[in-house]
Formats: structure tokens, sequence, C-alpha cells
């Protein structure tokens, strides 16, 4: 799937400042609750693209059992992909580097169309990896932070990455 990430962050930008604006003058409590989750749902909408990265891990296991497909052309509902661990819980993890819930509180700050791209474009985008690698995030306080960045969160952890640019497939 070849798509014009300016052309898609264009697209979406108009409906997430008219929520934003609606949620920023909301005064119901259940109206403003309601227009925080079309914001969250609009987030995982715009991010349901091919990943920036993929985990280095991840690449290892698609090799190691001969799949020939590209991880960089997948997108959220191939996630099982990989198939189901002993929990019957997908081994493949779409993770949102910059977790949805900061992406989230940056937005609603926002007070004109221009800070919303902003806020877009320093989205760092979603990567492959393993539930084992998710659940030393998880362990290590970054379910939902990534204090220092991402990158410095992931190398902490022990996941390394390799971007789009880098995979020779």
């Amino acid at each position: 799937m070849n798509v014009d990430k300016e052309i898609w962050d264009q697209a979406f930008l108009p409906g997430f400042w008219a929520n934003i604006q609606a949620y920023q003058t909301a005064k119901h409590p259940f109206l403003k609750k309601k227009l925080k989750e079309t914001i969250k749902r609009t987030l995982y909408k715009w991010t349901d693209l091919p990943p920036t990265w993929v985990s280095t891990e991840i690449i290892r296991i698609f090799e190691e059992n001969g799949i020939s497909k590209n991880p960089f052309d997948l997108i959220y509902p191939d996630r099982k992909t990989l198939g189901y661990n002993e929990n019957k819980r997908t081994i493949m993890l779409w993770e949102h580097t910059t977790p949805m819930n900061e992406m989230y509180q940056s937005l609603v700050k926002c007070k004109s169309p221009e800070e919303v791209a902003e806020v877009m474009k320093s989205y760092s985008g979603v990567c492959w990896i393993t539930r084992d690698e998710d659940t030393r995030l998880n362990k290590n306080g970054h379910r939902a932070n990534r204090e220092g960045g991402w990158k410095k969160v992931y190398g902490d952890c022990g996941i390394n990455v390799i971007d789009r640019n880098q995979y020779g497939k």
C-alpha cells in the first residue's frame, strides 16, 4: 500500500480540528466524553498505515518461518500473520511508538488547524513488535509513556528496530 502521508494527513486534519473545537467548547460531561472517544477513534484510523518501524525480532521470526510477506506492507488487521501464543494472543503487536493518549493530550490543547498539523507531523509512527517485547515495555513502566523519547525507551527495553528504508526486501 503506497499512501502519500501528506495527502493522508490533509484528509484527516479537518475532522480532527472540528472534533477538537467541539471538545474544547463542550460543557456537558457526557458530550465531552463522546467527543474524546471520537478523537481517539480518529487517531487509530489515522495511524492505520503500514508501519514506519519493525523490530528486528519480528524480521528474524519472519525469516525463520519462511514468511515471504514484507512486514512493512502489513497493517493492523495483519497482526495474525505470526499466529498466536499459548494464551491465544497474537505474537505480533501493532505498537504506537508515540502512545495514543500522549497524541490525544497534545491534540486537544491545539488552538488552530496549524497546531493540529504540527502535532500530526510530530507523530513517530507505528512499529511491529513481538508480544515479549511489549511485555518488556509494560514491565518497565512504558505502556503509556515514552519519557526520554520512544527510541531511548525501546533501547532501554532491548527492542531493536529498523525503519522502512533500512529493510532490503
